[in-house]
């Protein structure tokens, strides 16, 4: 750990220096995140400076302030700060991302049926504006190492009739799955592609040399890992689309190429931005015992699959997901909001997503983590499918 790094060891093994309920056993850190009681009370601090004077915090402080969180973020994600700009989440820094995309009724785009929901909507919204055809690629959960070569072999097939995009997750939201997106890149790129890769879970979880995979546009969210206040997230955009990429709101600066016309984006909250290199400093220390992590999320798999008969899906990083057996319920939204209010009336905020026919319950591990929460959810949930 380096002399800038702050000491985290006390935020490991309880929630006693979170912001987070101690009374709760929180198992889906992945899905919103969490912030510790120093974050919370910088950024509050962050927001009441701003509040005192806002001519000073918005008209002459902000651009120093919002140009070293550019530099702090794209360090972490493993980016140069001249591709690099801020926005509020990975949702809207998609709905950017797909900009660089070859759009008209000419284009094919292809991509996978384990797509985020919200990505996938704005795809097929795009798709209906521009004439533009999305192949979704059935992909199965087992073996995401095929995905590279399904990808080739889709742009070898539809590549001659016109432009090509894919638009490819790192990490499979409701499975857990990381997916090769750099072979994935690769296999795009050497066929003229423009890859677009949502990175949502990666900020924080996955190491900066590592995080960069070369896309062609790249977002992340900071308040899952990174530990972030909402509303900050990174995109990163290759620099040979800089020039055709309008700003991520129309405001002041948009003659000028990106990042630079996305720096003002109206009268945002400051505090996400203003305590950005405490957030990544932070993280960057966490990262340093992220193997102790990672044994932890497959430990705590490992027991809630023992307990409820259930199968653990190939994974990495901090999360991991259990398939439920058949006698979880059905395979929907009303069996996933059955087990999920089960266990939250029980004191254990957990996810459970349907996925291909089955039940999917993610786990989602920080540092404040124990094994004896995943004992608990294991415990819980095992007394409660046993009694359905």
């Amino acid at each position: 750990m380096s002399e800038q790094d702050p000491e985290v060891g006390h935020l490991f093994g309880s929630t006693a220096a979170w912001a987070l309920d101690d009374d709760v056993v929180h198992t889906n850190h992945g899905s919103f995140g969490g912030i510790t009681t120093a974050t919370l009370e910088a950024v509050e601090a962050a927001r009441r400076d701003v509040a005192a004077n806002p001519m000073r915090g918005y008209d002459r402080e902000w651009f120093d302030h919002h140009a070293r969180a550019v530099a702090a973020v794209a360090g972490l994600v493993g980016a140069r700060p001249e591709d690099t700009t801020l926005v509020p989440n990975a949702t809207v820094g998609m709905d950017v991302a797909l900009r660089v995309l070859p759009w008209d009724p000419d284009t094919t785009i292809v991509c996978t049926d384990v797509a985020y929901p919200s990505v996938a909507a704005n795809l097929v919204r795009r798709a209906a504006a521009t004439g533009a055809t999305i192949e979704v690629l059935a992909t199965d959960p087992a073996i995401p190492e095929a995905l590279p070569t399904m990808v080739a072999a889709a742009l070898d097939r539809v590549g001659q009739d016109g432009p090509t995009g894919v638009v490819v997750d790192q990490f499979v939201s409701a499975t857990a799955t990381p997916l090769p997106v750099h072979d994935v890149v690769a296999a795009a790129h050497a066929r003229g592609a423009v890859v677009v890769v949502d990175g949502a879970h990666v900020p924080g979880q996955v190491a900066p040399d590592r995080a960069d995979v070369g896309a062609d546009a790249w977002t992340g969210n900071l308040h899952k890992w990174a530990c972030a206040p909402p509303a900050l997230a990174a995109l990163v955009v290759a620099e040979r689309h800089h020039d055709r990429l309008g700003s991520v709101v129309s405001s002041w600066f948009d003659d000028e190429p990106f990042p630079g016309n996305s720096r003002w984006q109206g009268t945002v909250d400051p505090g996400p931005v203003l305590v950005a290199e405490q957030v990544v400093a932070q993280a960057v220390a966490i990262l340093a015992r992220a193997d102790e992590l990672e044994a932890r999320a497959r430990a705590g798999a490992e027991a809630v699959a023992e307990a409820v008969g259930g199968e653990v899906l190939p994974g990495a990083g901090w999360m991991r997901a259990v398939v439920l057996p058949d006698s979880a319920g059905p395979a929907d939204d009303a069996g996933r909001r059955a087990i999920e209010r089960g266990l939250w009336t029980r004191g254990i905020e957990a996810k459970v997503t349907p996925d291909h026919g089955r039940l999917v319950l993610r786990i989602s591990t920080h540092a404040y983590t124990s094994d004896r929460d995943h004992d608990r959810l294991a415990d819980v949930l095992g007394r409660q499918l046993g009694d359905a």
